[in-house]
């Protein structure tokens, strides 16, 4: 019996080591669901170095599968596992801006730029729903336009 109350409780502590490394999608699930308007799947275990050179920016770390599923690179993932505690550099707006974006795929939206730009304007209240201050997510959106400065062409994208 007591063989079997250890293995169970080692058992466990593996399950929540190993939901705390897979990049704590079920709380960025649970919130990038709530500001979607519907449920979203995010996967974090796919090497997505790829996307970027395919569409010519090297500020996209993600995609969105038509449906609700959406895939981050799994260096995004890590910031959304460290939530508010994360360091303010540059991934750290990367994560964000990502996660907005493909939100307003989830929600509809199938133009990049008009993604982009939703992603922009959306990006402090989504950050603030992670937990960080006015503040920082108001860094974070500074950051994230600065970066993808004449990267992308924002026709019709409203003042920032």
């Amino acid at each position: 019996m007591k063989m079997l109350i250890g293995t169970l409780i080692a058992a466990g502590a593996l399950l929540v080591a190993g939901t705390a490394a897979g990049g704590g999608t079920s709380s960025t699930e649970a919130i990038a669901s709530q500001l979607a308007g519907r449920t979203v799947v995010i996967e974090c275990d796919k090497a997505l170095d790829w996307w970027g050179r395919v569409q010519g920016l090297d500020t996209t770390s993600g995609r969105w599968i038509p449906g609700s599923t959406i895939e981050l690179d799994p260096r995004l993932c890590k910031v959304f596992a460290q939530g508010s505690d994360a360091e303010m550099n540059g991934w750290t707006a990367l994560a964000m801006l990502t996660l907005t974006h493909e939100v307003a795929h989830v929600r509809g939206e199938g133009n990049e730029v008009k993604a982009e730009c939703y992603g922009l304007r959306h990006l402090v209240r989504f950050a603030r729903a992670f937990g960080f201050s006015a503040k920082e997510a108001a860094w974070m959106r500074k950051r994230a336009a600065r970066d993808i400065d004449g990267k992308i062409l924002m026709p019709g994208c409203p003042s920032l």
